[in-house]
């Protein structure tokens, strides 16, 4: 009877229930504690993965593989602070495909549980993964340099020889094959000389000037330009383009569109786009100062060498893989142009031609060494403003400059 009443009684316990319950919450509880640990672990791990990644990058193409790896793990475990992470192993991998670096990093390790261990898993699994791509990517740098007899005041032609110097080494270490980097150097003082070899070129206009009988190799052809006024050889240089011509980038070809020889002590010739980094020193040795300040035909001729039209046609046409970059460094404010000494009315040329470079995708940074109108040449720059109060100073301006020029990103 008592089984029976029992058997047909359909109240039920909660007990079992309650247990199967607790049970669960217990596992979710469990779970969430190892996890949220596992995670945060998971966290450093990747910071420390990829601060490891762009510090061994300044040095994977000088490693061989076992060494890189002994680097990789030391480098990561020194910024790694998770003690509780267990058998953490570090495997990078680089690769040089054509100029294009590339370091992947992948982090393994485990943490022990404590919730989930009851349950029979003792250790979680962990892993990281990064990959830094870097590397130049092709450049091409215009250096616009003040030349003019201020600069030989306070060091500064001898701390701008420094300077040009060191960003050149810093270029040429950089560069990673034949011509992805070239440079252009264009002194410039009132006026820019292209140099007297190119006397016959056709966009340079003679008017006023005699032609003497050609000289040199049948090679290297050049003609002597005497000003009849004072009998004194063209040695090479011009002056600004009539207007608006001096300030845009328009080829050559008709007489207001050319460019008007003048006589000049200085500066010294500038040189075209060239990898050849002897040369590029020896251009730097030459530079000297004297004369007065034209900021304007200093910016136009950077432009010019960075382009492949008339008059200098070393630069390649605009690509994605390409940077086009003009760096001006002046002491002075504008003194004097084809058309007077008014410093406003100079000013506002060399406003027209920062403004047309900028339209034409060249990144320009700008260096104020001690004078200058800073006002001008902050509103000039796009890529970057440099002020030094004394000479001494550039070298770090440049410096700053060169590694910027360097990309290195996190991939993924």
């Amino acid at each position: 009877m008592v089984m029976r009443s029992f058997i047909r009684d359909d109240r039920g316990s909660v007990v079992p229930l309650f247990g199967v319950c607790m049970f669960g919450l217990f596992a979710a509880a469990g779970a969430a504690v190892d996890y949220s640990r596992a995670a945060t672990v998971r966290t450093g791990m990747q910071a420390a993965l990829d601060a490891c990644a762009i510090t061994l990058s300044k040095e994977a193409d000088k490693l061989d593989p076992a060494l890189l790896e002994q680097r990789a793990q030391a480098i990561f475990e020194a910024s790694f602070k998770h003690p509780e992470a267990k058998q953490i192993k570090v495997k990078p991998t680089y690769t040089n495909d054509n100029g294009t670096y590339k370091l992947s990093m992948q982090a393994t390790g485990s943490v022990d549980t404590t919730v989930f261990r009851i349950f029979g898993q003792n250790t979680m699994n962990l892993k990281a993964d990064t990959e830094v791509q870097w590397g130049m990517r092709r450049l091409e740098l215009a250096l616009a340099l003040d030349n003019t007899g201020s600069m030989a005041q306070l060091g500064k032609i001898d701390a701008l020889k420094t300077a040009t110097h060191s960003l050149i080494d810093t270029l040429k270490e950089a560069s990673k094959k034949k011509d992805d980097i070239k440079v252009a150097i264009v002194p410039f003082t009132t006026y820019v000389n292209v140099d007297p070899k190119k006397s016959k070129a056709k966009w340079i206009d003679f008017t006023g000037w005699s032609e003497t009988e050609s000289t040199g190799t049948e090679a290297n052809l050049t003609s002597e330009w005497i000003n009849p006024k004072t009998g004194k050889k063209w040695q090479g240089c011009v002056t600004d383009r009539t207007q608006p011509y001096d300030a845009q980038d328009t080829s050559p070809d008709g007489t207001v569109t050319l460019f008007p020889a003048v006589e000049c002590v200085n500066p010294v010739p500038l040189i075209a786009l060239t990898s050849n980094w002897k040369k590029l020193h020896d251009k730097v040795d030459e530079m000297k100062a004297d004369g007065t300040t034209n900021v304007t035909i200093g910016m136009a001729w950077g432009w010019h060498a960075l382009t492949s039209g008339k008059p200098l046609t070393e630069g390649e046409a605009p690509a994605k893989d390409l940077d086009k970059v003009l760096v001006l460094l002046t002491d002075g404010e504008n003194t004097e142009n084809r058309w007077g000494t008014n410093s406003f009315d100079i000013d506002k040329r060399t406003e027209a031609v920062c403004a047309n470079i900028r339209k034409d995708n060249i990144k320009i940074y700008t260096v104020r060494v001690v004078e200058g109108n800073a006002a001008l040449l902050r509103g000039c720059a796009n890529g970057g403003y440099f002020e030094v109060a004394q000479a001494s100073q550039l070298n770090d301006v440049f410096k700053t400059i060169a590694k910027s020029l360097a990309t290195l990103r996190i991939a993924k």
